[in-house]
């Protein structure tokens, strides 16, 4: 099946037509929203997001023979927003809140140093 036709299926609300995009463009869309994000959970997340966006809006696609870059083109715009939105930090800002194992107050504020350092150096990525 090619893209037209896998786009008219998802348009026509077959399933077999979003499988069939799914199984060819999941995981190459999985591995560009890792390298955006870094985070796998948050990768998937956008994945799954992409291609709800894809049954949603597929209809306004004009040419329908590029599937494969709008799809690019909705993960990144779906990795982006999670970027704004700090959900792709979570796990970053989960950490913060584990008490120390130890109650050594010098070790509590070096690790608080490092946290506030890898913030601030993520907060600094394109």
């Amino acid at each position: 099946m090619e893209d037209p036709e896998v786009v008219a299926a998802i348009v026509a609300g077959d399933p077999a037509g979003l499988a069939e995009a799914y199984d060819r463009y999941a995981m190459p869309l999985y591995s560009y929203c890792c390298s955006i994000l870094r985070e796998p959970a948050d990768a998937a997340d956008a994945v799954q997001d992409t291609f709800l966006v894809a049954t949603a809006k597929l209809r306004d696609l004009r040419d329908r023979a590029r599937l494969r870059s709008w799809l690019y083109a909705v993960a990144r715009n779906e990795c982006l927003r999670r970027l704004r939105a700090g959900t792709a930090l979570s796990a970053l800002d989960e950490a913060a809140d584990i008490p120390a194992d130890t109650p050594d107050i010098g070790v509590a504020t070096e690790r608080a140093e490092v946290q506030q350092l890898v913030r601030t150096a993520i907060g600094g990525l394109a």
